[in-house]
């Protein structure tokens, strides 16, 4: 529900009754329903929440058919429910209330610190519930948007920095103006933020502000991808205009949340990115210079404003007023038992916890953050007195933990939840980056954490390596019904090959038409030896219009060498519609040797525009020997190509030119006509492959001149084989000075071979930080020849981790290469082995690399199918739950 200023009238409560119950007595669940009337299953859904709009009289009809139910009475009842939602349409109702009407600290706007008597002195006027508001710069950002939602346009904004910034107290001040135009504000919290949002967006009515605190709760989690979706369908529709969608992130959880996947990685938040794409405005940490001198100008009317100018570090004024540094101050002060509580609740929250944790996960996690000896004496007693105060205020802030006790419970204190102060969450999230949870609190996760973090939770650990764990939570939540939780564990079971499991728990989803599903069960019993039931559930997938799942079983199939048979599949697959598979049809034809047909294909494709399939038909041809077809071909689609697809092109068309000189002379012709000049560099390679260096080198120093870094590399690179030293200096310091890294190592290695080792050190290391690993082993033999092995080693671990921040992996790679090479196993082990036991999600894979090259294939192999524990241990081999 979306809150008490929410109503459902009673004739759309009555049609909810009689609908569930009718569902009920069916026996059927609701995507069961959705396949036997052949409706949506987000339209069923809907139909069967009483906040959403009303559903269509066809809807209705469809549903009492496949309920047996009085058709005539349901379709009476939705006549009067949608009466009733016209009525309610004209009075303006919807979720949420007037913006006047809420307190900012419902909104989570931080309180304000609370001053000493002393330095509040008596007589002064009584201080405002928010201190005076300081204009900055982010907030003229916020102006405009307000701006285009009083003309009436959708918008939407998320405000990223770090804790405290005063994110939520500028969305706060932003929408101040909407307050006198009559807007509405709604907070979707309740019974969880996704699941809130979701069933009151439907009601939401023009003119109404939709507050997304701490965004990530709402599309982040098993839902996170429905609430994007649903929110881009909001703010596209012009018919529900104006609506404001605020929200506020960390910067970390900003990056995470708008990340693009790898080549090759699955790509799971398609729909989260679309919605957050430039909708970002960054709050800084710090007050500016104007900033603080507006400051100043008010201080003298507010002590808080008068002690955040004067104790605040750096200018960071606003976390001050918020309470951060007290918060940071109490968890240093702790007790051993409240340390342990909150390092036990930042590291729950860092592996994917919702904010809500509850009191029996505390308590049991405590354990595993204590001394053996301290053990002894605590007691549940001992832990709730701790908890209760850390609940306690910070001078007039919030303490490090909220209480959060359920509606309609007074006193049972097992019931109740905490919830981390943010501003220490995030704090825990940095200085706890590199520090192991304790190994006991996953198994608390799963036995006591929430049952809609499981998910998350279960990701984490995954992640990590942490197998048994992530498929036992992701069981856990699938029994528990949490949304994507199947789709999850089907996904860890396919990429893991463990058949049976995964035809077991595709089994119930591929029943009801889950396409997903379908594709995974006949995947499944493909590799269990089940060939028939494979095609048979191939045959379902047909009759559905399914083409994914038969495309899915034909590259299965051709996998494991049936091509025959992975050919027929992908030609069904293109016949449901898929023009991916067309282009497979070519690829497996070419496979078995039937090159004629499979050129034909890409021929057709071709005609049709698809410049790659021109690509692809070139390849065939010059296969066949036939390269002046290639060249016509590629150039009569060049001449339509658009910018992206003619350097593809071009590319394809100067690798077949290769060496011929007719063809070389021709291009080169065209440089300055048609052709971009980012071909010169192209061309100077082909004149050097055909032994014309003249030719070769003018189309070298003409891209030089011209800011092409790569050609001074090459020239640099010229002059350094000659002999030329000097030369070869000049032009890589060029090359570099605009911008080409590789030429760092290069300059290096010119540095060492003129017997300059210092200055070839210090030139490596700037190599290896701009991100070149070829520049470690250097580094490794230089440090040894001046210093010691193990000084250079700490050098390069130092830098290897460092450089994990910055996204360069490899380089962690080629430290492990040469501790190994140089004998020091167990050193690589005992570094990879703590790295992938923190936050370090890509360390457990090259630990599994690391007991390869050390020999101990055994163990890397059940490393690899068994994933290992957090105790460090290699998880002895386990079964997956059954459903």
């Amino acid at each position: 529900m979306y809150g008490e200023h929410s109503e459902v009238g009673p004739a759309r409560a009555e049609l909810h009754r009689r609908l569930n119950d009718a569902l009920a007595h069916a026996r059927l669940n609701k995507t069961q329903l959705a396949s036997r009337t052949g409706l949506g299953r987000t339209t069923v859904s809907q139909a069967f929440n009483a906040n959403a709009p009303v559903p269509s009289a066809e809807t209705v009809a469809a549903l009492a058919r496949a309920l047996n139910a009085p058709a005539d009475e349901l379709l009476e009842l939705r006549r009067t429910v949608a009466k009733d939602a016209v009525t309610a349409l004209e009075e303006g109702s919807g979720p949420g209330k007037p913006i006047a009407a809420w307190n900012p600290h419902d909104l989570e706007v931080h309180r304000a610190i609370k001053v000493s008597p002393a330095v509040h002195e008596a007589g002064a006027q009584a201080l405002a519930v928010l201190p005076h508001y300081v204009h900055r710069e982010h907030d003229d950002e916020l102006h405009d948007l307000i701006a285009a939602a009083m003309a009436g346009s959708s918008r939407m904004a998320v405000l990223v920095g770090s804790s405290s910034t005063g994110k939520t107290r500028a969305c706060w001040e932003a929408v101040q103006p909407l307050a006198g135009a009559g807007w509405r504000l709604w907070h979707p919290i309740a019974p969880a933020h996704s699941e809130s949002l979701l069933e009151g967006l439907p009601a939401v009515q023009p003119r109404t502000v939709i507050w997304l605190n701490e965004t990530q709760h709402y599309v982040g989690g098993a839902r996170g991808e429905e609430v994007a979706a649903a929110l881009r369908e909001l703010l596209r529709t012009s018919g529900r205009a104006p609506v404001l969608v605020l929200g506020t992130m960390w910067e970390e959880r900003w990056r995470e949340a708008v990340r693009v996947p790898l080549p090759g990685q699955r790509d799971t938040h398609a729909q989260r990115r679309s919605l957050l794409d430039g909708v970002c405005i960054r709050v800084p940490d710090r007050f500016g210079a104007s900033a603080m001198r507006t400051l100043r100008s008010h201080a003298a009317g507010d002590a808080r404003l008068a002690e955040a100018l004067e104790r605040a570090p750096q200018g960071q004024v606003a976390q001050y007023l918020g309470g951060g540094p007290a918060l940071v101050e109490r968890y240093t002060a702790a007790s051993p038992l409240e340390r342990a509580l909150l390092d036990a609740a930042m590291d729950a929250c860092r592996l994917g916890h919702g904010p809500r944790l509850p009191g029996t996960l505390l308590e049991q996690a405590v354990p595993h953050y204590l001394l053996e000896q301290e053990c002894t004496t605590v007691r549940p007693a001992l832990i709730r007195r701790a908890l209760d105060e850390l609940c306690q205020p910070l001078r007039g802030g919030r303490g490090p933990f909220t209480r959060i006790r359920p509606a309609g419970v007074d006193t049972d204190a097992e019931a109740d939840h905490y919830q981390l102060a943010d501003y220490l969450e995030h704090h825990g999230r940095r200085s706890r980056a590199r520090v192991a949870p304790a190994a006991g609190l996953w198994e608390v996760l799963l036995l006591r954490g929430a049952r809609d973090s499981l998910l998350a939770v279960a990701e984490s650990a995954e992640e990590r390596g942490f197998l048994r764990l992530a498929v036992l939570m992701m069981c856990a939540a699938a029994e528990n019904g949490i949304a994507r939780a199947r789709s999850i564990l089907s996904r860890t079971l396919r990429e893991n090959e463990w058949w049976e499991p995964l035809a077991l728990w595709c089994q119930e989803d591929a029943a009801t038409g889950n396409e997903t599903a379908t594709s995974n069960l006949a995947i499944a019993m493909l590799h269990t030896g089940r060939i028939n039931e494979a095609m048979e559930w191939c045959d379902r997938a047909a009759e559905r219009g399914q083409a994914d799942v038969l495309q899915d079983m034909g590259w299965s199939l051709g996998q494991v060498g049936r091509r025959e048979e992975a050919l027929l599949m992908f030609q069904r697959a293109a016949a449901a519609g898929s023009r991916s598979a067309t282009h497979m049809v070519a690829t497996m034809l070419q496979l078995l040797g039937r090159t004629d047909e499979a050129l034909a294909i890409h021929q057709t494709a071709a005609a049709d525009g698809s410049i790659h399939a021109a690509i692809y038909a070139a390849h065939l041809l010059e296969y066949q020997e036939r390269r002046d077809e290639a060249m016509a071909l590629l150039l009569a689609h060049s001449r339509h190509a658009g910018p992206a697809d003619s350097q593809e092109l071009l590319a394809e068309l100067l690798r077949l030119i290769g060496t011929q000189a007719h063809w070389l002379d021709d291009f080169a012709a065209k440089i300055d006509t048609e052709l971009s000049l980012s071909a010169a560099p192209i061309m100077a390679t082909l004149y050097t492959m055909a032994g014309r260096e003249e030719e070769a080198r003018f189309w070298t120093v003409r891209s030089a001149e011209a800011g092409d870094t790569t050609a001074m590399a090459k020239l640099a690179q010229e002059h350094d084989t000659n002999g030329s030293w000097d030369e070869a200096n000049k032009w890589y310091q060029q090359a570099i000075e605009a911008g080409h890294k590789p030429s760092k190592l290069h300059l290096a290695r010119l540095l060492q071979k003129q017997g300059k080792p210092a200055a070839a050190l210090t030139a490596y290391q700037e190599a290896a930080k701009a991100g070149d690993s070829a520049a470690l082993p250097h580094i490794a033999e230089l440090i040894t020849t001046t210093d010691t092995e193990n000084a250079a080693f700490n050098w390069l671990i130092t830098h290897a981790d460092a450089a994990m921040d910055t996204g360069h992996e490899s380089h962690r790679q080629v430290v492990l290469q040469l501790l190994q090479d140089a004998g020091r196993t167990d050193q690589a082990l005992d570094w990879i082995q703590t790295a992938a036991q923190t936050d370090d999600v890509s360390a457990w894979l090259e630990l599994s690399s690391v007991l390869r090259r050390a020999g101990t294939d055994d163990e890397a192999d059940r490393m690899g199918k068994y994933g290992w524990e957090p105790d460090g241990t290699i998880s002895a081999p386990w079964n997956v739950p059954k459903p």
